[in-house]
């Protein structure tokens, strides 16, 4: 099982380092397909939510 980590997300959409991006992006898929598991707590989908929302 993988926990993710807001920077985990945060690099899945950032185009600023596509070989960072590459990675987790792979690792949210495999996770939203079905082929791992993973967990995320609300303050992680919170942090995303500010990190990615600041201007």
């Amino acid at each position: 099982m993988i926990a993710l980590d807001t920077n985990i997300l945060v690099y899945a959409f950032d185009n600023a380092y596509p070989k960072k991006r590459e990675i987790c992006k792979k690792l949210v898929l495999n996770i939203f397909n079905g082929k791992q598991k993973g967990v995320l707590t609300n303050q992680i989908l919170a942090e995303f939510s500010a990190v990615v929302t600041k201007r």
